[in-house]
């Protein structure tokens, strides 16, 4: 070990090598006392390991973002991904936040600017699947009868999340999960310019994935600000319409994503994280 290098510069030096990313002079000094020379050949192989593990990671996130890009472009994609923004934690499972914006940024994929919302939506449903475990408490319901709604809230599934997109963005995911791909439909929504307003959550263990119509994801947009259910009637488009938001509440009971009611100021209400996007 060189007795001129700190354990700080044996780092640099050596996260540098593995990215790749230009190892000057005292860096390969640094190694070579670190390392033993020659070390270029296992370093090589280091690299390429890493190359390979940045491609499986992201391929088990974004695997309808995979098909639409391509395997060469896609793994393409996952490289430089590795290289310009590597993981910053153990768990790579953490790691792929930032394809997204990515995708934004790159000028060669300015001709499919809906690429960046399928993205948005992949990883909000790994995200999702990763959510705390909460249970449905039908008995809460009872609560309607006797409480007024300026005094109750939705209780919303964890991980809850609304992702508003200029472009059909449930319909490109869900064409691109069917064996085989069910395109018609989807090429049809994105010349027509249709936008769809994607709600995710976690039913069970498994993360779902559906579209909202306007009024819909109004109210839930209130309810995920913790909005009261006098509020989210109040926001509706159609007016007070309590038996609209009687059938949205029964989908949302046998969908999965909403979990019961609750007093809107109690302890609870402070530790729920849905979002909105």
């Amino acid at each position: 070990m060189s007795p001129h290098a700190t354990l700080e510069q044996q780092q640099a030096a050596l996260v540098v090598a593995i990215l790749d990313r230009g190892l000057d002079e005292h860096g390969v000094t640094v190694l070579d006392g670190l390392l033993g020379s020659p070390w270029q050949a296992g370093l090589a192989a280091y690299r390429n390991n890493g190359r390979a593990t940045a491609q499986r990671a992201l391929q088990a996130i974004y695997p309808v973002l995979r098909q639409m890009l391509g395997t060469p472009s896609f793994d393409a994609l996952a490289r430089t991904m590795w290289h310009q923004r590597p993981p910053q934690f153990g768990d790579l499972a953490q790691w792929g936040s930032d394809v997204p914006a990515f995708i934004e940024s790159d000028p060669q994929l300015a001709d499919a600017p809906y690429l960046a919302d399928v993205a948005r939506v992949e990883w909000t449903l790994h995200q999702t699947e990763r959510a705390e475990n909460a249970h449905a408490d039908p008995r809460s319901f009872a609560l309607l009868a006797s409480r007024e709604p300026a005094t109750l809230r939705a209780r919303l599934a964890p991980g809850t999340t609304l992702i508003a997109s200029r472009w059909p963005v449930v319909t490109l995911i869900r064409a691109h999960q069917s064996d085989p791909p069910d395109l018609g439909t989807a090429a049809e929504r994105l010349r027509a310019g249709a936008g769809e307003c994607a709600l995710v959550w976690r039913r069970g263990m498994r993360a779902e994935l559906r579209s909202l119509p306007p009024e819909h994801a109004q109210w839930l947009r209130v309810a995920l600000g913790g909005g009261s259910l006098q509020a989210m009637l109040d926001a509706s488009p159609l007016g007070n319409e309590t038996g609209t938001m009687t059938g949205w509440m029964a989908d949302g009971i046998t969908e999965g994503w909403l979990l019961g009611v609750a007093p809107l100021h109690d302890a609870e209400h402070a530790s729920t994280h849905p979002t909105t996007r």
